[in-house]
């Protein structure tokens, strides 16, 4: 059982929120939220829940590449369908339908805010993304909603009927935070790999921006790039003043 059967019954869409990139020198931070609208005290949804648990969901840090790649593939994504910034449908049942979005903040304005904040942001927008245009039906529904975010800081911005839930670990608590992170992290090392492509040097296809020793000498050898964060230990002291 995870935390959503907390809600259930009190509520008419249900999200979920997880961040990946809060560690790596290059690249953004990238969040996606997960939303489930509907009847969501039907069995149905519950029974939706149960099935992401079989297809092994659960926090993405867990999961190798492949496994992550499995479970899109069960699901019907593929890497090539996630994009920043539209509000796109998982599933649609009779009772209820599930929505996902992606949101993704740059290394420069995370030199700017700084990575929490980055991070917290970029939850925040993907879930509006979701949120917004199933504001009209949440005006006119008794039941608020509910975000479960993973970690132990509320995104700004979340409209006020909106109950936000910090969840540390939330992400192996948490079957839609948990796919939030999959696809987050799935998206972001597409991204990565795009980028390894105009940067063949740096090896962004292995890891992903991470401070690996490959990428610390890369850096050193070939100096910093326009996706590196200029702000971060391992990157800063190389930025040319």
């Amino acid at each position: 059982m995870t935390i959503e059967s907390n809600y259930l019954s009190d509520c008419s869409y249900l999200a979920g929120t997880d961040e990946v990139g809060r560690g790596p020198l290059a690249g953004p931070v990238v969040a996606a939220t997960v939303m489930a609208s509907g009847q969501l005290s039907d069995q149905s949804f519950s029974e939706y829940l149960n099935y992401l648990q079989t297809l092994g969901v659960t926090d993405s840090k867990k999961l190798s590449h492949k496994r992550r790649q499995k479970i899109l593939t069960q699901l019907n994504l593929t890497t090539a369908n996630l994009q920043v910034g539209q509000k796109l449908i998982l599933l649609e049942k009779q009772k209820f339908t599930i929505y996902f979005a992606l949101a993704e903040i740059s290394p420069l304005i995370i030199d700017q805010i700084n990575i929490l904040n980055a991070a917290l942001l970029a939850m925040s927008e993907s879930f509006l993304t979701c949120w917004q245009p199933e504001e009209h039906l949440m005006e006119s529904n008794s039941k608020k909603g509910v975000l479960l975010v993973d970690g132990q800081y509320p995104p700004p911005n979340i409209p006020p009927m909106v109950a936000v839930y910090p969840t540390i670990r939330g992400d192996s608590k948490s079957q839609l935070i948990a796919l939030a992170s999959i696809i987050a992290k799935e998206f972001r090392d597409h991204l990565m790999g795009e980028m390894a492509k105009l940067y063949p040097d740096y090896g962004f296809e292995k890891h992903a921006g991470y401070p690996t020793k490959y990428h610390k000498e890369a850096l050193t050898q070939k100096g910093v790039l326009p996706i590196h964060r200029k702000s971060f230990k391992g990157v800063s002291q190389l930025v040319t003043k």
